[in-house]
């Protein structure tokens, strides 16, 4: 089983390896991080940047060529089943050179079966309009986007900002914008590993309020700082796949992220399941003895979003009797 890659991407100098060094000098409960750094030309430098950190497991580079199209697939699927077999990570985070086209990179490991947790595309606030809007890999870039990260905000004014916001959006209307200084963003959302973070806190909220809640699985939890909240769900039943799927294509834009396993009617593997701006992916995993589904959601104010959205995963629950 292929464990779900996160894609770091953007223009020349945005500030991906500086976001990637914070965001891996976190506490991710002794899980399993290993990073691929693409380098554009023969030497690498970006690499000597990465390594030491605590929770990175293996970091590799791969230089000479773009990752998402001069290096031979071959080649590629060579490194990234020996980085699987040797290291065993729960998530691979693959940095881009500034120059990638990050859809060629996703069309890739799907073909090689990892699923893609999220792409996340760094912007750089100060030339983004005078210059790589002007470069088509630099649109491209932002349209790939699951997560547009603003950087150096702190060099422009806030009506550039929100200039810059705006035609961010008209390239993607999709993703989750944030800002950010010196790469300073909400790591724990972004990154695939967050599921974790935010189920476990859910889970601590519940505990707090248990007699209040009454053992209600359905548990918010608030995340001060950060003005986002999450509440898990589970059922001991089996889904109904088409009544899932219409429900996470609909789910209000305050939800950012979903992730979780789930077995579906009818059908023998257990599935874990990513949903990020607005994006899908499902993956077959072998887990006996699993039904039912286990999943938290998250987003900002999503306890305003809880009741609907966990009726109508009760409903997808009685579609399998009905």
């Amino acid at each position: 089983m292929n464990p779900p890659v996160d894609i770091l991407t953007g223009f020349l100098g945005s500030g991906k390896t500086t976001l990637l060094r914070k965001a891996l000098d976190r506490d991710y409960e002794g899980r399993k991080i290993a990073v691929v750094m693409n380098e554009i030309g023969a030497i690498g430098l970006d690499g000597r940047v990465v390594t030491g950190l605590d929770f990175v497991e293996e970091m590799v580079e791969i230089s000479g060529g773009c990752v998402c199209c001069s290096i031979p697939n071959y080649r590629f699927a060579a490194a990234m089943q020996e980085l699987v077999q040797r290291v065993q990570p729960h998530l691979i985070v693959i940095e881009t050179t500034g120059i990638a086209d990050p859809w060629d990179l996703v069309r890739r490991l799907q073909e090689l079966g990892y699923p893609v947790d999220g792409v996340t595309t760094v912007v750089d606030a100060a030339n983004y309009l005078d210059v790589i809007e002007k470069e088509p890999v630099g649109r491209a870039q932002a349209a790939a986007a699951d997560f547009l990260v603003i950087n150096k905000c702190d060099l422009v004014t806030e009506k550039s900002l929100k200039k810059l916001e705006r035609k961010l959006r008209r390239v993607n209307r999709r993703a989750i914008v944030t800002r950010a200084v010196n790469g300073e963003v909400d790591y724990h959302l972004i990154f695939g590993l967050g599921g974790q973070y935010w189920r476990r806190l859910a889970e601590q909220e519940r505990n707090v309020d248990a007699e209040e809640r009454c053992g209600d699985e359905r548990s918010p939890h608030h995340h001060e700082h950060l003005g986002i909240e999450a509440f898990t769900w589970t059922a001991d039943r089996p889904i109904d796949r088409r009544c899932f799927e219409r429900l996470m294509k609909r789910l209000p834009g305050e939800i950012y992220r979903a992730k979780g396993l789930l077995r579906f009617e009818g059908e023998t593997p257990v599935h874990s399941f990513n949903y990020v701006a607005g994006r899908l992916d499902l993956a077959r995993q072998s887990i006996p003895d699993f039904t039912g589904m286990q999943a938290v959601f998250i987003g900002r104010d999503a306890s305003r979003r809880r009741d609907d959205v966990t009726r109508r995963l009760d409903k997808c629950v009685c579609a399998t009797t009905g």
